[in-house]
C-alpha cells in the first residue's frame, strides 16, 4: 500500500480542494494530485495506472485493463 499521507502537503492539494468546493464533479478535482502522490499507481494495490495491465478475454484476445485511481 502506498503511503498517501503526503497528499495534504502536496503543492497542488489546495488547488484541488478549492476546485472540490466549487465543482459539480467533486472526485475529479483530486485525481491529478492523487496520481502525482502515488506516482501513477493505485494507492491500494499499487497497480500501474498507465494502461499497461492486460489479460486474456474469454475469446482469447488480449484486453487492456483500464485501471483508475478509484477502482477500489
Amino acid at each position: 500500500m502506498i503511503d498517501m499521507s503526503t497528499l495534504y502537503e502536496h503543492d497542488d492539494y489546495e488547488t484541488a480542494l478549492d476546485s472540490f468546493h466549487t465543482s459539480n464533479c467533486k472526485w475529479s478535482s483530486f485525481v491529478d494530485v492523487h496520481i502525482k502522490v502515488s506516482k501513477n499507481r493505485c494507492p491500494i494495490c499499487e497497480s500501474p495506472l498507465d494502461g499497461s495491465i492486460t489479460r486474456l478475454s474469454n475469446s482469447g484476445n488480449i484486453v487492456i485493463i483500464d485501471a483508475t485511481v478509484d477502482h477500489y
